[in-house]
C-alpha cells in the first residue's frame, strides 16, 4: 500500500484494519495465556478460554482507543504543560477503566469460559481489586502504545501532507516557467 492510499481509506477499509489490529494483538494474548497459565498445571485453561479472555481484552483496548485518539486531536495544538497533565491523567484514567470494564465483562461471562486458577471473584469490584497491580502494568504499556501509535500516526500523516504540497508547489512552479 503506497502512502498515499493510507491516508485515504473507506470507513470499512478503516474498520477492518482496526478489527485486524487488535485481533492480531488478541492472538498474541491467548499464546501468552495459554503458555502462563498451563505451564506448572497441564490444561488448566483451553485454547478456547485464553482466546476469549484475550481477545475481550484487546476488543475493549480497541474501543478505549478511540476515546485516547479524540482525546489526543483535541489537545494537539495545546501546550506541552497541558500534553503531559493530560498523559499522566490518561496514565492513571485509562488503565483502571479498562480494567474495570474488562471486569464487567469478565463477570459477565465467566461461567461461559470458566476455569479453575484460584479466583473466587463475585462481584466486578472484586476482579478489579484482585487484579488491579498484576494487570496495571500490562495495561499501562498498552495505553503508552496507543498514545505514540497515535502520535506517530499523526506526525507520518502530516509529513506525508507537508511533502504532497511541496511536490504541488514544485509542479506549479515548474509549469509557470
Amino acid at each position: 500500500m503506497n502512502n498515499s492510499k493510507l491516508f485515504h481509506l473507506t470507513t470499512v477499509q478503516k474498520i477492518g484494519c482496526w478489527f485486524i489490529l487488535w485481533s492480531l494483538l488478541g492472538l498474541l494474548q491467548t499464546f501468552r495465556l495459554y503458555y502462563a497459565y498451563n505451564v506448572y498445571n497441564p490444561n488448566i485453561l483451553t485454547w478456547q478460554k485464553s482466546a476469549i479472555w484475550a481477545f475481550n481484552e484487546w476488543y475493549l483496548w480497541g474501543l478505549l482507543s478511540l476515546l485516547v485518539i479524540k482525546v489526543v486531536h483535541i489537545i494537539q495544538d495545546k501546550s506541552l504543560i497541558i500534553k503531559i497533565s493530560t498523559f499522566i491523567t490518561g496514565m492513571i484514567v485509562m488503565p483502571a477503566l479498562h480494567l474495570y470494564l474488562y471486569s464487567v465483562v469478565w463477570l459477565w461471562t465467566k461461567n461461559w469460559y470458566y476455569a479453575e486458577i484460584m479466583t473466587s471473584y463475585n462481584s466486578a469490584y472484586e476482579i478489579f481489586i484482585g487484579s488491579y497491580l498484576g494487570k496495571i502494568n500490562d495495561n499501562s504499556v498498552a495505553f503508552i502504545f496507543i498514545v505514540v501509535g497515535v502520535y506517530a500516526f499523526n506526525y507520518y500523516r502530516q509529513l506525508f501532507l507537508e511533502k504532497t504540497r511541496i511536490a504541488e508547489l514544485n509542479r506549479t512552479l515548474a509549469e509557470t516557467k
